[in-house]
């Protein structure tokens, strides 16, 4: 799904796409795909399909990457890329 990263000030960091990919193991993780090459991994699916624990690992990646103290992801409608 298509999505943009948001600083807590507003500002945008970046657009791409939200997806599951599986890892070398088999397991689905949540990945951030941006629309300028960057692919930050967060962390596997529950065994029950839950991203609680993939999307704070996702988060804490995001945040190292960009340097900022929080951001926000903001879901947009559309059409995959």
């Amino acid at each position: 799904m298509r999505c943009a990263v948001m600083s807590v000030a507003g500002q945008t960091l970046a657009f791409g796409r939200l997806c599951l990919e599986a890892d070398e193991t088999g397991q689905l993780c949540l990945v951030l795909r941006t629309d300028r090459g960057t692919r930050l991994v967060g962390g596997p699916v529950g065994a029950d399909g839950d991203l609680g624990e993939a999307s704070q690992q996702l988060f804490r990646q995001i945040l190292r990457h960009y340097g900022v103290d929080g951001v926000r992801l903001s879901i947009q409608p559309g059409r995959p890329a």
